[in-house]
């Protein structure tokens, strides 16, 4: 057995590039003996102390650590904050740089001394979401997951204590915290031999840079659903509780029909097992949060989109916990089918119907008052009274039109019957659909690009040290929240004129989150959450306010597949076009781990770094 704790040397003599001492090749296939930082429980102190690593078996890789820092992801698993994640004792970190020391059975693409970056989004280039959805960069196998404690292969940990009796468990499918670490071949990136000088800040590709950066650099599309799956998909599932509706559905196109009230099961289980997994998206229409809850839930990881159509008018938020949104999985609002009413409905009216050019107008009401009839509501809940009433001509920008076809919607329901009481208002006249001559509005949404050319880029942090550093990455403007006499979201949207194009949340924290969603611009602005979510509370967003335009999703790894595209974004960091430099404020030695995470918690550090 050899001792885990070698010296690496440099391999063009200046200190920055490093090797791995060549008799570790006497280490393959045996168990190593090495330190590592090991805690014992939520908050304890990390215990530096020696371990046993295993070797790796079928797919796997053992990787010599040689740089490893820490980010809130590490502070928070450490701190145990959600009690079903907690497993101890536990070896952390999944932001590290290194070099392979053994490889295990049919792994083909690694050898020994290759330059690697663990990723803790791994791709495995096989399952459905690496293969088929370029759109999205999760990965069935090894995704993200803080719950997974062992190695996917087996069941299995690869750590265990000194005297080989107790296990140590694995996080985040990296568990850098240490001097060796096994982990699964889809979990790591090879990084180019050239950039070995660089090896040190290539760290930091591992998460911290890769999250924030490419979320930004990246384009961030919220896809919506425009109808065109509709008109080739191979299933469309309509469901009611009302059978009768079948033979319309069925008109219409409906491919299945599921009674929720026939099944022993969740009604999100049974259409994920007629999609085989999910399906692509999901249209909510009842306004019922706890369908709703069931629409998302029918959308396949990695991909899947929910999208609001029905009004909700109860007072509960979304039933969505912000942590569900790293599935892969993103939820919307539909206003007016997401496209122009102006420009667009004239358009689809002619692709719809033809022959039908509205009325034929005498001109002789023009100006004056018209009698006609209306179907007014006086109460919640009450008969419309169909009668005579009188309508005023149009006054300024205004228009006044004959109503040839009208139709009845859930949203027509929901007010007729005053759900809301902040929305009653008697006598009224209800509708929405018709048809005649008029216009709608529609909701926009960005793509992201604004992002790369920002005209503005606040920074919001309670420690005003932190604008100088935030000034020289290009951020224009910083915001207090302490030193202000009026919520957040209202200062920034006064800087930005309304609203920002993109808001991001770091810190995991639900009250942050819902000052950055209120930050956005109405109509197209999107929230990225990045902060991890121990809290058990759901989105503080209520489903209504996503039909101002605003839409909330995730980013994982930036929103980019790690093992094709981290080495072209590593060229692009040594080239100059991102300064990693920046990023790295401190530098300790690996046994003061402690101390480094009291710089974190103090706000002290950006990245601090530490060797081994």
């Amino acid at each position: 057995m050899e001792n885990g704790n070698h010296h690496h040397q440099p391999i063009n003599g200046n200190g920055n590039g490093y090797c791995v001492n060549k008799h570790l090749i006497k280490t393959k296939g045996e168990l190593i003996t090495c330190k590592a930082a090991v805690v014992h429980g939520p908050g304890e102190p990390f215990v530096l102390e020696e371990i046993l690593v295993e070797p790796p078996q079928k797919m796997e890789v053992r990787i010599k650590i040689l740089f490893t820092s820490i980010c809130h992801t590490d502070l928070s698993a450490w701190k145990g904050e959600n009690e079903s994640q907690r497993a101890f004792p536990r070896i952390l970190g999944h932001e590290a740089s290194g070099v392979v020391e053994s490889v295990g059975e049919g792994v083909s693409d690694f050898e020994k001394g290759d330059h690697v970056v663990p990723i803790f989004n791994g791709e495995c280039g096989d399952c459905e979401c690496c293969s088929n959805h370029l759109s999205s960069n999760k990965c069935s196998k090894f995704g993200v997951d803080p719950n997974m404690k062992v190695m996917v292969g087996d069941g299995r940990s690869r750590f265990w204590s000194k005297d080989g009796t107790k296990q140590i468990y694995h996080f985040l499918n990296t568990s850098t915290f240490a001097e060796y670490s096994v982990l699964n071949s889809a979990c790591l990136v090879k990084i180019d031999s050239k950039f070995s000088p660089h090896l040190k800040k290539m760290t930091l590709l591992s998460c911290g840079v890769s999250t924030v950066l490419l979320a930004l650099l990246m384009k961030l599309v919220m896809k919506v659903a425009e109808g065109a799956r509709a008109r080739g998909a191979s299933k469309i599932i309509g469901v009611d509780i009302n059978p009768t509706k079948f033979s319309t559905g069925k008109a219409m196109g409906v491919t299945d029909f599921i009674n929720p009230t026939e099944l022993e099961k969740p009604v999100h289980q049974r259409i994920r097992e007629m999609s085989k997994g999910g399906v692509d998206y999901s249209f909510e229409c009842a306004g019922n949060v706890d369908v709703l809850r069931e629409a998302f839930l029918s959308t396949h990881e990695g991909w899947g989109l929910t999208v609001i159509l029905g009004i909700h008018p109860s007072p509960r938020m979304l039933p969505i916990h912000p942590m569900e949104l790293f599935d892969g999985r993103s939820i919307t609002a539909s206003v007016f089918g997401g496209f122009k009413g102006k420009t667009q409905l004239p358009i689809f009216a002619q692709q719809c119907i033809q022959g039908i050019n509205g009325i034929n107008g005498d001109n002789k009401t023009t100006g004056k008052v018209i009698t006609c009839r209306g179907a007014v509501a006086y109460g919640p809940g009450e008969p419309l009274v169909v009668e005579e009433i009188l309508v005023e001509p149009p006054q300024k920008m205004e228009v006044r039109i004959k109503i040839m076809f009208t139709s009845i919607c859930h949203t027509d329901l929901s007010i007729w019957k005053g759900e809301n009481e902040s929305q009653r208002a008697y006598p009224r006249i209800l509708g929405h659909e018709a048809s005649g001559y008029g216009v709608n509005p529609m909701m926009k949404i960005s793509e992201g690009a604004r992002a790369r050319g920002a005209s503005k880029i606040i920074g919001v942090d309670v420690n005003p040290t932190k604008f100088s550093k935030g000034e020289a990455m290009g951020m224009t403007d910083f915001v207090n929240p302490i030193e202000l006499e009026k919520p957040l979201h209202e200062k920034i949207r006064e800087i930005s004129r309304g609203g920002v194009d993109f808001s991001f949340e770091c810190a995991g924290n639900l009250d942050v989150l819902r000052e950055a969603y209120l930050s956005t611009h109405e109509g197209w602005g999107m929230t990225v959450v990045l902060g991890i979510h121990p809290s058990p509370r759901m989105l503080p967003i209520h489903p209504m306010e996503l039909f101002d335009g605003r839409g909330i999703c995730a980013s994982i790894f930036g929103g980019f597949k790690a093992k094709t595209q981290l080495p072209i974004f590593a060229q692009q960091c040594i080239h100059g076009e991102v300064n990693l430099d920046e990023f790295i404020t401190h530098e300790l030695p690996f046994e003061k781990i402690n101390e480094a995470f009291q710089l974190l918690i103090q706000g002290k550090s950006l990245r601090c770094l530490l060797h081994f």
